[in-house]
């Protein structure tokens, strides 16, 4: 009796470490969306601001509040992983797509900015291959958003070279970014 108690007990713990950490990827979820629409405003992750550093700590604590509590939720975790490693690529990639097209129409202020969004993009390229390392999933899956987003980039470039005749050449930068993150993921799928 006593160890049927001890299981239950064990499976309670277990199952509110994981619904806890569902909500702690929700929260972080929208820290992020939080953030994007302030680098988008034009606030400035160089010189940040309380509002953007508060952001920066939320999404980083609550990254790995819900990682930790998710791995320590016990077995069957490797969906909510892949989910979540899917969510952070989407989220990476998509930008990815939008800082291309804000250099690419020369709508940046400073290379401080294309700096800022370097570095967002990246952060979150490190989260999705940090979640779908915990998942049984190829990391094939988490390139597709950034081979996406650097298709778009190739398109837009092209569509704006013919019908403005220039591209600014530092909006390149990102569709580097974008090939230096695939094939990080595509390498990391082969060990």
């Amino acid at each position: 009796m006593a160890r049927t108690s001890k299981i239950e007990e064990d499976s309670f713990l277990k199952g509110l470490l994981k619904v806890t950490g569902i909500v702690a990827f929700v929260a972080d979820c929208i820290a992020i969306y939080a953030f994007i629409r302030s680098l988008l405003a034009g606030e400035t992750f160089l010189q940040p601001s309380e509002r953007m550093m508060s952001l920066a700590a939320v999404i980083i604590l609550a990254f790995m509040l819900s990682l930790a509590l998710i791995k320590f939720s016990g077995r069957g975790t490797s969906g909510l992983f892949t989910l979540f490693g899917i969510v952070y690529a989407f989220y990476g990639a998509a930008f990815l797509a939008v800082a291309s097209f804000t250099t690419i129409n020369n709508r940046f202020d400073s290379p401080a900015q294309l700096i800022d969004y370097g570095i967002f993009v990246v952060a979150l390229a490190i989260f999705c291959l940090v979640v779908m390392g915990n998942s049984q999933v190829s990391m094939k899956w988490a390139a597709i958003p950034f081979i996406l987003a650097s298709i778009l980039h190739i398109g837009f470039a092209l569509l704006v070279l013919l019908s403005y005749g220039r591209v600014p050449l530092l909006s390149h930068v990102f569709l580097l970014l974008g090939i230096v993150i695939v094939t990080v993921f595509f390498g990391r799928d082969r060990h």
